[in-house]
């Protein structure tokens, strides 16, 4: 209990405590060790700073929560980005051509100047390659279909505001947005269970975190079915990403043909793969759905054109490429160091190439 003299004492000890300070642009120069200009560069986006300084300067105002005039540290209105893909995703790719047309609209939607970095497929192993690693540079950046590690490691590294579209980074260092690929496969592969089937092949090839993914669904749904996971029953691997295309067709024939029995159900990694799976089915004298049903990944324009029409895990590329741009736009704007995964829906279209096995 306080007495009359404690509890005076107590209320001017109130009175008399200052109000917390928030840190000042001087607070963050000490913080770093850079000068008041550098700093002032990085917040507004300007170019001058290198990339190691301008991580830093972000680091260091989220540990010292500067928020400068009413925003969170970081880069400010973002008027610039470049999107980057490889040539032969922007030359001759039905699915990442329709998710390139959107970015660039949206882009011209919010006021965003965009440079396409065109990467040569010889090269996209490369990381010298990607036009990412002009330190001056402060255009933010969107990986569309690229999420090689050590290229990934060079974008988390330059401090600028990025984007992996259709791509993710395992150590959830830059944001991407993606199908949500495990639930797709999840999806695929219940839908043939729901059918009845029990012997299901995947086809795919495993050179890309989202393949990857694709699998661990395929196996959880199978296991959660009481189906053990055998990759040399369930796994057919098509051993180069050129084979996710039709051309996949002669080497599955001469995989079906080599076993005792072919599965009922097979789930493609992607659309093209499932037409070619399609062929070699009907090569080796069987039909489609009547002894194979087939699935496919992307929900492509053709897929419905396929004979029989093919049912597929359909994804809504459009959406996925306006999310992108405004997740850009605002990592810049919020200057958030946390990365966020954003893993949209995907939707089975079921059509005839899918049916219950025959009894």
């Amino acid at each position: 209990m306080l007495t009359a003299s404690q509890g005076f004492d107590a209320e001017a000890h109130q009175m008399n405590e200052k109000p917390a300070v928030a840190p000042t642009l001087k607070d963050l120069a000490e913080a770093t060790g850079l000068s008041i200009p550098a700093i002032s560069k990085v917040l507004n986006n300007r170019k001058g700073v290198s990339a190691a300084n301008r991580a830093l300067v972000v680091r260091a105002a989220a540990e010292i929560g500067y928020r400068g005039r009413g925003r969170r540290p970081g880069i400010g209105r973002l008027d610039a980005a470049v999107v980057v893909t490889l040539e032969h995703y922007f030359t001759n790719d039905v699915f990442y051509g329709d998710i390139l047309d959107v970015v660039l609209d949206q882009a011209r939607t919010e006021g965003l100047n965009i440079d396409l970095g065109i990467v040569p497929g010889a090269s996209a192993g490369t990381p010298a390659a990607y036009p990412i690693q002009d330190d001056g540079d402060q255009r933010g950046i969107i990986l569309v279909g690229v999420d090689n590690p050590a290229v990934v490691e060079m974008v988390a590294a330059s401090g600028r505001p990025a984007v992996l579209l259709n791509g993710m980074d395992r150590y959830m260092r830059v944001s991407s947005v993606s199908p949500d690929y495990n639930f797709g496969g999840w999806r695929a592969t219940q839908h043939l269970l729901e059918l009845g089937h029990r012997d299901i092949l995947h086809v795919s090839h495993i050179h890309r975190e989202s393949l990857r993914q694709r699998l661990l669904g395929f196996r959880g749904a199978l296991e959660e079915a009481g189906i053990a996971f055998d990759p040399a029953r369930h796994f057919l691997d098509l051993g180069a990403p050129d084979m996710l295309t039709m051309s996949c067709w002669e080497m599955v024939a001469a995989n079906l043909s080599r076993r005792s029995t072919v599965p009922t159900g097979i789930v493609c990694a992607n659309d093209m793969s499932a037409l070619g799976v399609m062929q070699a089915v009907a090569s080796l004298g069987l039909s489609v759905p009547g002894d194979v049903s087939v699935i496919g990944f992307d929900g492509l324009a053709l897929a419905a054109h396929a004979t029989p029409p093919l049912t597929t895990m359909e994804i809504d590329r459009s959406d996925m490429a306006r999310t992108a741009v405004r997740l850009l736009i605002d990592q810049a704007r919020e200057g958030t160091a946390t990365a966020r995964r954003l893993a949209l829906g995907v939707n089975i279209v079921e059509r005839d190439s899918t049916a219950p096995p025959r009894s």
